[in-house]
């Protein structure tokens, strides 16, 4: 078993290691762009719709979220939240490179499209109670909890609820009637 956990803590290492700080066009300018807006709204709105019951809400205790592989979106998130709260909680965004720090987050957003960077992510995440939300296809069947996607140029999403439940998470019976799929269960995920 710890050979298991330690190849996975490999992976993770390598798929956050070659991860790039953001696509290239995110050099270009420190405006996030109308896209990365719309997911940031979303990342934000996903947070007041799940209840972490894994997790201490005690208090004033930081709501974390944290964004890998996507600096443009973690940017257009940082402004989009700043100076909220979550009831009481006030929200942080911070920019995942180390895989240890990926449990120590509330909601984890995977910017890559590549499955084989998010596989050993999710796989890390497994059971933690860790809103793991996500862009690449098929994101939802891998074992991820929210999987965005575009439709006739408007972001829609996708939800397994199993694998939130799994992790302790509840998620709103609103934002799941907003959902285009809601996996039980026993349709996928890991």
């Amino acid at each position: 078993m710890d050979l298991l956990k330690s190849a996975v803590a490999g992976l993770v290492l390598l798929a956050l290691a070659g991860a790039p700080a953001g696509p290239a066009r995110a050099e270009a300018t420190d405006a996030p762009l109308a896209e990365e807006r719309v997911k940031a709204a979303f990342l934000y709105n996903f947070a007041k719709f799940v209840d972490w019951t894994g997790k201490d809400e005690s208090g004033s205790a930081s709501l974390l979220i944290g964004v890998v592989g996507d600096a443009v979106t973690a940017r257009a998130l940082e402004q989009a939240v700043q100076g909220k709260l979550l009831g009481r909680r006030p929200i942080i965004v911070r920019a995942i490179n180390d895989p240890r720090e990926l449990t120590t987050c509330n909601l984890v957003f995977l910017g890559w499209l590549e499955a084989s960077r998010v596989k050993p992510v999710l796989e890390a995440l497994r059971g933690a109670p860790v809103l793991t939300i996500g862009q690449a296809p098929g994101f939802v069947q891998m074992g991820g909890m929210i999987g965005l996607f575009q439709d006739d140029n408007k972001i829609r999403f996708d939800v397994n609820l199993g694998a939130a439940e799994r992790a302790g998470l509840k998620i709103s019976a609103r934002l799941l009637a907003l959902a285009r799929t809601v996996l039980r269960e026993a349709d996928g995920g890991p």
